[in-house]
């Protein structure tokens, strides 16, 4: 869950590995009952990707993706696209 309570983020990972993927789902509406529909966020293996933070709908991220030492980046929900996540993706930390 993020720190403002409203979304739940789900990490998936399948090894020991430093990749992962995302799911998130909003639950700023407060019904965590039934079954909850989890969006994907990073949906192929390219990279490690660590929450940090976000400030609504925007959220940063600890990522390995294509900088091998790291890097920060903000992905924001809002302008979200899940067929190339590539080009919604910020860098904010070389």
């Amino acid at each position: 869950m993020t720190y403002d309570g409203k979304y739940l983020l789900v990490n998936v990972s399948k090894d020991t590995n430093p990749i992962n993927l995302l799911k998130f789902a909003d639950i700023s509406n407060n019904k965590l009952q039934g079954k909850i529909e989890l969006t994907n966020l990073i949906s192929n293996w390219v990279g490690k990707f660590d929450y940090i933070y976000n400030n609504g709908t925007k959220f940063y991220f600890e990522t390995n993706y294509k900088a091998p030492r790291g890097r920060v980046i903000m992905i924001d929900l809002k302008y979200y696209d899940a067929k190339d996540p590539s080009l919604t993706l910020f860098e904010l930390i070389p």
